[in-house]
């Protein structure tokens, strides 16, 4: 058996002329495998990004977490030094107290000791 093709080349198509070299033809397959390559290329770039996205807003919660708890560190670092600071002055008040109370005691000892030793001498 055999066939023959009637279709001769260039193919005329509706007043207009098609003709495709070799060169061509492999020019343009390669141009539509790189397409294909680029578009799951493409697919996998938008996936990094969306997971890219997620990172970032998890990083800004942790952000915002780790902000309020500074805050409240340093307020409660102002509240203890100033508790700090009034139990210092207490300290100091109750140590001016002693220091004043044993001033009187040997004050008083050494008034009573003059006036024991002008008694018995007299």
């Amino acid at each position: 058996m055999t066939f023959s093709q009637s279709i001769s080349y260039p193919k005329q198509i509706n007043d207009s002329v098609v003709e495709i070299t070799a060169e061509q033809l492999k020019k343009t397959n390669l141009i539509f495998v790189e397409h294909k390559s680029l578009k799951s290329e493409n697919k996998e770039l938008h996936f990094q990004i969306e997971k890219y996205k997620d990172l970032i807003n998890n990083y800004n919660q942790q952000d915002s977490i780790n902000s309020i708890k500074i805050r409240e560190l340093t307020d409660y670092s102002k509240f203890a030094n100033d508790q700090l600071t009034i139990k210092d002055k207490e300290i100091y008040k109750l140590n001016k107290l002693k220091n004043n109370y044993k001033i009187f005691t040997i004050c008083g000892i050494t008034i009573s000791t003059v006036l024991g030793v002008l008694l018995i001498c007299k």
